[in-house]
């Protein structure tokens, strides 16, 4: 379920000052603020529908450039939204390279 901590988390992985990201374009590179463009209530049927959710986010070198954060869930984040589970544990961590 996508909550205050799920953007909280979010915004930490997605925030590099303390973190060495492994693509070495995003040092130095961190959020500010990650911020729904829906209604809370309506977030879990829009996941469990299109499989995606559409945030705006502050991010960049002083964290605050405007960009718009494209968030695909696979089938498990889909199914635990569908439960009301914490989707937290299915953000990466951006420090660390993908397998």
């Amino acid at each position: 379920m996508i909550n205050e901590d799920f953007i909280f988390d979010l915004e930490y992985k997605l925030s590099f000052p303390n973190k060495k990201p492994f693509d070495k374009k995003l040092w130095g590179l961190w959020c500010d603020g990650i911020y729904p463009t829906y209604e809370s209530k309506e977030l879990s049927k829009i996941i469990n529908d299109k499989r995606f959710i559409e945030l705006k986010m502050s991010y960049g070198q002083n964290g605050q450039e405007p960009y718009t954060l494209i968030i695909y869930f696979g089938k498990p984040s889909v199914s635990r939204n569908a439960r009301g589970l914490d989707l937290s544990v299915c953000t990466p961590d951006f420090a660390e390279e993908p397998t």
